[in-house]
This record gives structure tokens, sequence and C-alpha cells, in this order.
């Protein structure tokens, strides 16, 4: 079975408490299910663990694996 491909960026956090009173310039890990990041599939905030690097290959989002495509 193949994996079916996600696209991942990192973009600006959203997060408000982050944006009031954190600090700044952290950035979310953003998954989308197009190359042209206009599907969302899900948000990782910058304080969760388990993010994956420029070196993963796969991620486990909502219980399934998917390969790891980075978009700059």
């Amino acid at each position: 079975m193949t994996m079916l491909p996600v696209y991942v960026r990192k973009e600006p956090t959203r997060c408000a408490v982050t944006l009031a009173y954190g600090p700044e310039g952290k950035k979310d890990t953003v998954f989308y299910r197009d190359s042209n990041c206009t599907q969302l599939i899900a948000r990782k905030p910058w304080h969760q663990s388990g993010h994956p690097t420029r070196r993963s290959s796969t991620v486990t989002l909502n219980c399934n694996q998917w390969s790891v495509n980075w978009v700059n």
C-alpha cells in the first residue's frame, strides 16, 4: 500500500495568546493535501512536540501515515 502525500510548510503562528504575550517569530507546522497549499489537513502549533523535520519521510496525522513533501 502506498502512502498518500502530504505537503508541509512552516507558517507564522495564529495562536492569539502567543501573539499577545508570547515570544515573537514562532512558526506552526501546517499540513496540506495539495502542492498549492489550498486544502488544509492539519495545523500543529509551535509548542507541540512531534513535528516532522526536513529529514522526515513520513508523518502520522489523524491515525494515518502520510508521505512528507516540504513546500518552500
